[in-house]
């Protein structure tokens, strides 16, 4: 197997981990931007909120995650 290619598996097994932790909600706020590339106009149009409150969740989301890696729970 391709070096980078592992890496790639093991970052993507890490990223869905760490999203497995947060509430559903976080999860497919970061889930959309990050991964799916979404724009944050796009994922607010989808859940039916606004851009503000989207950008909001979405900031709350990373703290929660960074506190989890903080706390070494990643």
């Amino acid at each position: 197997m391709d070096l980078d290619l592992e890496h790639d598996i093991e970052v993507r097994l890490t990223v869905e981990e760490a999203l497995g932790r947060l509430p559903s909600g976080d999860r497919l706020i970061l889930r959309f931007y990050y991964m799916e590339g979404l724009k944050e106009r796009e994922i607010a149009d989808l859940l039916g909120m606004s851009t503000d409150a989207l950008s909001a969740r979405k900031s709350r989301a990373l703290a929660k995650l960074k506190n989890l890696a903080a706390k070494g729970r990643l």
